[in-house]
């Protein structure tokens, strides 16, 4: 029920499909009874994106998001195991074009094969079934394998978990097939803006997962870059309001044991 919901209720809340939603209902006021308040909302709408846009708003909070763990300087030892949480495919178009289609994210996949070259006995896990409420049958683990060849990774290495469909099922069933032993260093390779609440999940889970993550989009330093590119500064932030909104969400259904978990929390 959990996953039907967030994705049932994230249509209406998306930035972009809410704006959508507003400027049709303050168009249509403006031709009724109503209409100074058709005048108001459409008013509003216009200097709230503005603001978002030009200020760089989800540019802040992606960054605050993105350096809430930082990249180990090293790596240790002895590394067990490699959990890459998926996002990167899109499964549908793989199967249409009977081939991996990739939709980002790609850097989770080739830093895991940069590492597993340097720890030859390392498993890797590839978590991701389906996160569409329609097309479930495509899952988006069963077209990683040639990526992974095509990166020097040999099959037999691999661990594939096709059945999570959000990131609290990734730590959930990541664990149940791992199977990690007490001792044992695994490393959770995900996007950076998405690393506080996958580590949250997997904490949750009971695993004590390392962080690594990847694919950044901000500057190690913020800085304010004021843009007149609305349609980029409204994308990012749908972005960065989802992140937070399942961060949110997750902790008060506590899928999370924080709200925003970091590199201090304990297990």
């Amino acid at each position: 029920m959990f996953f039907f919901l967030s994705k049932f209720l994230w249509y209406f809340i998306n930035p972009l499909n809410l704006f959508f939603i507003l400027f049709a209902l303050g168009s249509f006021l403006l031709f009724s009874k109503f209409f100074r308040i058709g005048r108001i909302l459409l008013v509003s709408l216009f200097l709230i994106t503005s603001l978002i846009s030009v200020c760089s708003l989800g540019d802040w909070v992606l960054w605050k998001l993105e350096n809430r763990f930082v990249k180990p300087n090293q790596l240790p030892d002895r590394l067990d195991g490699i959990v890459v949480a998926g996002g990167i495919l899109d499964p549908y178009l793989s199967s249409k074009r009977e081939r991996p289609i990739i939709g980002g994210s790609i850097e989770r996949l080739t830093v895991a094969a940069k590492i597993a070259q340097l720890y030859p006995e390392a498993k890797i896990l590839f978590s991701g079934g389906s996160g569409d409420l329609i097309r479930t049958k495509f899952k988006e683990a069963h077209y990683v394998l040639p990526i992974l060849s095509q990166l020097g990774v040999s099959p037999e290495r691999v661990l594939i978990e096709d059945q999570a469909r959000n990131t609290f099922e990734n730590g959930l069933f990541s664990k149940q097939m791992a199977q990690p032993k007490k001792g044992e260093f695994w490393l959770l390779i995900t996007s950076a803006f998405h690393m506080p609440r996958a580590m949250g999940t997997f904490r949750r889970a009971g695993w004590k997962i390392f962080a690594f993550p990847v694919d950044y989009g901000t500057s190690p330093i913020f800085q304010w870059t004021p843009t007149l590119n609305v349609g980029a500064g409204l994308m990012k932030f749908d972005k960065a309001l989802h992140e937070c909104l399942g961060l949110l969400v997750y902790w008060i259904t506590e899928k999370s044991d924080f709200l925003f978990p970091g590199p201090d929390d304990k297990l």
